[in-house]
């Protein structure tokens, strides 16, 4: 009980500092470029490459960091140019988070911004937009991982393991 009290303190306190944070972030001040959404828009244009924007429902830093090797351990031709942490859309919804990162918009805005596409979600489809893609054009790849398996899981050891699995199964596919 102690525990739990002391837990729901700090989580407390973490939530109104971070909302606090994201406010002022979200309206343009200190925090600004962290936004995914900023960070996100304009991704890739200017440069003599197609842009591969993988959008990871769920992932926390260590396991970006564990993605990141098993990119590098397995293929020879994608380069990982750039790995770096953003603050995401609030609300969380995925209806309205992903496609705030997708458009380059705020999530107030993005669910009215019209895409000319829906998301790309399956490998297959991903393949066909790279192979079309021009140099300077962003393909932006979705996935419901590992989100959907922290929510799935039994319990936390379980959920990790299965993550990694996951996470190991998209870096051979990339």
């Amino acid at each position: 009980d102690a525990d739990a009290e002391h837990v729901s303190k700090v989580g407390r306190k973490f939530g109104e500092q971070f909302l606090s944070v994201y406010v002022t972030a979200a309206a343009g001040g200190p925090g600004h470029k962290y936004l995914s959404w900023i960070m996100s828009a304009g991704i890739g244009q200017g440069t003599n490459v197609v842009t591969l924007l993988l959008v990871l429902d769920g992932l926390v830093f260590s396991d970006a960091e564990y993605l990141r090797g098993k990119i590098a351990e397995n293929s020879s031709r994608l380069a990982l140019d750039d790995l770096r942490v953003a603050i995401g859309p609030i609300p969380t919804i995925t209806e309205y988070a992903k496609k705030s990162v997708r458009t380059g918009c705020a999530p107030k805005y993005a669910i009215e911004e019209a895409l000319d596409e829906k998301p790309l979600t399956r490998g297959p489809e991903v393949l066909k937009a790279l192979a079309s893609a021009q140099p300077g054009q962003t393909v932006v790849w979705c996935l419901l991982e590992p989100d959907r398996t922290y929510h799935t899981s039994s319990d936390m050891q379980t959920a990790e393991i299965e993550v990694r699995s996951r996470l190991e199964s998209i870096a051979k596919r990339l």
